[in-house]
């Protein structure tokens, strides 16, 4: 962790100066730089060409004017005039011997790229090096520079890095011409140099560096020690040096450096990571070379001791640590780094290896580590995976040198905790205990708005109290602007989590069309005196998925897809309900909306379309159409098509629900009839399904096309074959599910679609529908008087009492008893009439005479459970329905309120028998339950 006083130039002069290399190769000429840069005709948000070409100044040894001085001069100089050649007196006034002024133009142009889009960029530009002293021109000059990629602001970026070369490499022979080279003095604080041999350690280094003239130590203390070094650079170049020498600076202004003592620093190695080779053999896999090195070094820039260097270009072959050690050293060597980490993925049964092994200089295996995980844990395998090669590394490199023991880095969450023996430092000191954050979803945008996406665990290990904490957290490419987060301030020994929400920009979000690596980066300040801050940061590596992927670990997730106020939509049901209206008479009623809705995207040319193999290689992680793209496609697999079915009905007000079951999905509708009305549908009973007292009606949307009766028939099927069985069935609420994860709120465009073949299309599926439920019709049934049938009487029966009229049940019942008196299944449906109609002691006695056949025990006792309740006898009602022991009893003892067992009464229950009611087909449940069908209760035997 690095405290750092809060000032306006600190982390700026981070960036401008942490790289030097060599000794210095131009004059020390005070360089004041003004760089205008605009992007698409908008001024550049960071000033990505100004820092760079900072940056290769300062590393050739140039002194460059602070940031706070050159911010004055921006504001009294026109760039404009400059660059047309007008000097003004006020050039004169700088604090510098040489201005450079220029300006970038950045355009960028979208071109296509496969299944995603390709950032073209140009970047024109150019520099002026004015000598302040006389006004004189010394370099004017212009150029284009080009960049491309997938992700725009990459691209953007690339190309201003490249202006800016361009631009030093116009300036740099001038500025070397210049010559002169003055002597300084910098005063240098460093805190936590607490023991006196790290002192002359320090010292000792100090006096090794590049125009270092003379170290002299003027102050020691448990808080900070002074320094006063001479040197021959500006401040700036000497603040570069600091980090060979184990100093990180924290904050930087003319003639004073205030730095960190971190020994790691001056003994980091450079490691450079090289793709991880694919080896499982599947090619779906390829994503994760380019992917996971990305990740793999961010996490590791976190680590206290190594430096990450620049990816080396892939190898024409793909490197093995059993390659020769003779062509692994040419690689390392073709790195620019002391280090080459090579990685590869392989597949172990259901599981993936990822490995890693880092090649010293002459290609031999210093160590090596390996962590398992699937592919959707890969992002959290690979940092695991850091931090285990981070350990290992250092005992390697350092366990026997003046570094003493390992310690974690901030922030790597997966980091032993550090060293009981570590030095607590004197005040207050935040340390991450703890940082985890999740893979980005980008449909779950709106969830994200109060959905945590990762946590922070944050404690005090110091002896003040710190106050004013922050945490500020950022997404580049993916949030506008940081999220701050205030938390409480935190006493010594205290601990704290912290939720990380985010706002991710839904404009930059919508174009992400392709698993992207990305960086978290997360910043943290607090105070722990009046005027007294320190803050840290540091980054975390994250996925970014396609927009269209879905993780179905959490299935309610489906109805962030589930966009059903999509105009598209809405004009659909508009046409779709003008051109069906004079066709829907011969339609039962309650069906004419769902019937209209189906057959106009058969209508429409909608097809089902299996899935290409899954790009991310396992079950959970899938990939889901938006309704407006199925629409434009006509075409879509399973989860897409009950999607598109799920918003086009909710948008016209019918609630739909996902219906789950094994390696597949459907969506049912509510029909908007009671259960018990259910009749009314034209529907065989097996059609739908009781949900909350309502017939609810799956629709196979794999059938799309079909006639909306082969739809019903299939969903039916599915469903009817895993109900029964919790673990393969479960029900996801579209409305319900919206609460977590709100619909995606991006734009798409508007598809109309021809639904002229709709007309002849609702004919056919009107015969189809009639068909489907014409073994049930009541007009079939036969005359009970003609059949010498029993079995077609009890079906006869049965099919009656299912539309609710038991009444006309009877005589087919008592002619088939007549028929087979024998036969126990038609007795015991008989009796259940009976208990229909009021005659319970009739049918009591037939159950108790029943319970001897052992097919009909259990529906006994289930019968016998419901005549107990009607008398009154509610434990007696309860203990019979429990032994039963069939999935029909124990819906019984949830509708009947039996469940668990009742309070105590208040007062003492009347013992007198109730008077049997009059004939009822609802059963008159007590205080608080609702009236259940009686015949519903009860099993009739078909």
């Amino acid at each position: 962790m690095i405290p750092a006083r809060s000032c306006p130039v600190a982390f700026l002069l981070c960036a401008l100066a942490l790289v030097v290399s060599g000794p210095p190769a131009l004059a020390s000429e005070r360089v004041m730089l003004i760089i205008e840069e605009r992007v698409d005709d908008r001024p550049a948000a960071n000033p990505v060409a100004e820092i760079h070409l900072s940056e290769r100044l300062i590393a050739a040894g140039q002194q460059v004017v602070d940031a706070v001085e050159t911010e004055r001069a921006r504001r009294a100089i026109s760039v404009d005039k400059l660059l047309r050649g007008v000097i003004d007196a006020e050039i004169t006034a700088l604090n510098c011997d040489v201005l450079l002024v220029g300006r970038t133009a950045t355009i960028q142009e979208e071109i296509p790229y496969g299944v995603t889009a390709m950032s073209a960029v140009s970047t024109e530009w150019t520099v002026r090096a004015v000598a302040v002293d006389t006004g004189r021109v010394l370099v004017s000059t212009a150029g284009t520079a080009q960049g491309a990629g997938t992700q725009a602001q990459a691209a953007a970026n690339a190309a201003r890095k490249k202006a800016a070369d361009a631009m030093y490499e116009a300036v740099a022979k001038t500025l070397d011409a210049k010559g002169g080279a003055p002597a300084g003095a910098v005063s240098l604080t460093v805190r936590d140099l607490q023991e006196l041999a790290d002192v002359e350690t320090l010292k000792s280094r100090l006096a090794t560096l590049d125009g270092v003239r003379s170290v002299s130590v003027r102050f020691v203390s448990a808080d900070e020690t002074r320094i006063d070094v001479a040197v021959t650079h500006d401040t700036w170049a000497f603040a570069a040096l600091l980090k060979k020498v184990g100093l990180e600076v924290a904050e930087l202004s003319r003639g004073a450096v205030t730095a960190r003592w971190t020994p790691w620093g001056a003994a980091g190695k450079s490691l450079a990571v090289a793709a991880f080779t694919n080896e499982t053999g599947i090619d779906q896999h390829d994503w994760i070379e380019p992917t996971l090195p990305e990740v793999f070094a961010t996490e590791l820039a976190n680590s206290r001791y190594l430096r990450v260097a620049p990816r080396p270009a892939p190898p024409a072959a793909p490197l093995s640590p059993t390659d020769p050690p003779a062509e692994l050293a040419r690689a390392v060597k073709a790195s620019g780094a002391d280090l080459l980490a090579i990685g590869a993925l392989e597949r172990l049964g259901p599981q993936l290896r990822l490995s890693v092994t880092v090649l010293g200089p002459g290609g031999e295996a210093i160590t090596a580590a390996q962590v398992f995980s699937t592919e959707p844990g890969l992002v959290d395998a690979t940092r695991d995976l850091v931090w285990a090669l981070d350990a290992r590394l250092f005992e390697r490199l350092f366990a026997k040198g003046a570094l003493g023991a390992y310690q974690p880095a901030f922030g790597g969450k997966r980091a032993a905790p550090a060293p009981a023996d570590a030095r607590a430092p004197a005040a207050t000191a935040l340390r991450v205990r703890d940082v985890a954050f999740s893979d980005v979803f980008p449909a779950l945008l709106s969830a994200y708005a109060t959905r945590p996406l990762g946590k922070l665990v944050l404690a005090n290990d110091g002896t003040r109290t710190a106050t004013d904490v922050r945490v500020r957290v950022a997404v580049p490419g993916l949030t506008a602007a940081p999220a701050t987060l205030v938390v409480a301030d935190l006493a010594p020994g205290q601990e704290r989590e912290v939720p990380l929400t985010l706002v991710l920009d839904r404009g930059r979000v919508q174009q992400i069309s392709e698993n992207t690596p990305a960086q978290a980066e997360i910043a943290i300040s607090w105070t722990h005196a009046p005027g007294d801050q320190s803050s840290d940061s540091f980054t975390v590596p994250i996925l970014v998925f396609d927009k269209n992927a879905l993780d179905w670990s959490e299935p309610a997730a489906i109805a962030a897809f589930t966009t059903h106020k999509d105009p598209s939509l809405d004009a659909l049901a508009r046409a779709a309900e003008r051109l069906a209206r004079p066709a829907l008479d011969a339609v039962p009623e309650p069906l004419r909306g769902a019937f209209t809705l189906y057959e106009a995207l058969g209508a429409a040319g909608l097809r089902y379309q299996a899935d290409a193999r899954n790009p991310f290689g396992v079950t959970r992680l899938d990939a889901v159409a938006f309704p407006a793209e199925t629409l434009a496609r006509k075409a879509g697999d399973c989860d897409d098509l009950s999607v598109l079915m799920a918003a086009l009905f909710e948008s016209q007000g019918t609630a739909t629900a996902f219906v789950l079951t094994p390696g597949h999905v459907l969506v049912a509708f509510d029909s908007g009839v009671a259960t018990r009305d259910a009749h009314k549908l034209g529907l065989p009973p097996s059609a739908h399904f009781d949900r909350d007292g309502r017939a609810w009606i799956p629709l196979e949307p794999t059938r799309v096309g079909a006639p909306l009766a082969e739809a019903i028939s299939a969903g039916a099927a599915e469903v009817q074959r895993h109900r029964d069985d919790p673990k393969r069935f479960q029900l996801v609420d579209t409305a319900t599910a919206w609460r977590t994860f709100p619909p995606f709120p991006a734009a798409f465009a508007r598809v109309d679609l021809a639904l002229d073949a709709l007309p002849a299309r609702l004919s056919e599926s009107t015969r189809a529908l009639a068909a489907l439920g014409a073994d049930h019709d009541l007009a079939a049934v036969p005359d009970p008087a003609a059949s010498d049938d029993p079995a077609a009487l009890n079906r006869a029966a049965v099919r009656l009492i299912e539309r609710g009229q038991w009444r006309r049940a009877a005589p087919y019942l008592e002619r088939a008893r007549t028929l087979a008196p024998d036969r126990p299944d038609l007795a015991y449906n008989l009796a259940n009439l009976r208990v229909v109609e009021g005659r319970r002691a009739e049918a009591q006695a037939t159950y108790e005479s029943l319970r001897e056949v052992p097919a009909l025990a259990e529906p006994s006792l289930h019968a016998l459970g419901v005549i107990a309740y009607l008398d009154g006898r509610a434990d007696d009602a309860r203990t019979l329905l429990k032994r039963s022991n069939l999935p029909d009893s124990k819906q019984a003892l949830t509708r009947l309120g039996l469940a668990s067992p009742p309070k105590p009464p208040a007062r003492p229950r009347s013992t007198r028998k109730p008077a049997a009611p009059p004939p009822d087909p609802f059963l008159g449940i007590r205080a608080g339950v609702e009236r259940v069908p009686l015949d519903e209760l009860l099993i009739w035997l078909p």
